[in-house]
């Protein structure tokens, strides 16, 4: 689940936005939720997306969308995408590979995935 430069305007995506340093941590407090047992969290200049294995995706997606109502005004989430099994594995090697990116084929997106997913590990937040 999340917003990029596509679906928000650079003041919705600030909102959003999570420091590199608390994206573990931040990773770490979703695994707290209902039904979601492994989360990373990646936030970059152009995009805030979480990952999460569920025991339901539906009703993690439900309960992701509770939770970040609880933080951000209701108003900006309707900028949000969801997405999950092959559709979200598809998001994320086409995210990779700069596919995604304002600039087509730009690398860095690929070390900020390896960063975000570290972190998560580091702070407990995914198995591996």
């Amino acid at each position: 689940m999340g917003l990029n430069h596509e679906t928000a305007p650079v003041e919705v995506r600030e909102h959003f936005a999570v420091p590199v340093e608390q994206q573990g941590e931040r990773a770490n407090e979703l695994t707290a939720l209902s039904t979601i047992a492994e989360g990373v969290v990646l936030s970059t200049c152009n995009r805030t997306e979480v990952y999460v294995a569920a025991e339901n995706i539906d009703m993690g997606i439900s309960i992701l969308r509770d939770h970040l109502a609880k933080e951000h005004d209701h108003e900006a989430l309707h900028h949000l995408y969801a997405k999950s099994g092959d559709d979200a594995k598809r998001h994320l090697f086409s995210l990779v590979c700069g596919l995604d990116s304002m600039v087509l084929g730009e690398t860095e997106i690929f070390g900020q995935v390896k960063q975000a997913y570290k972190q998560a590990l580091e702070a407990g937040a995914t198995k591996g």
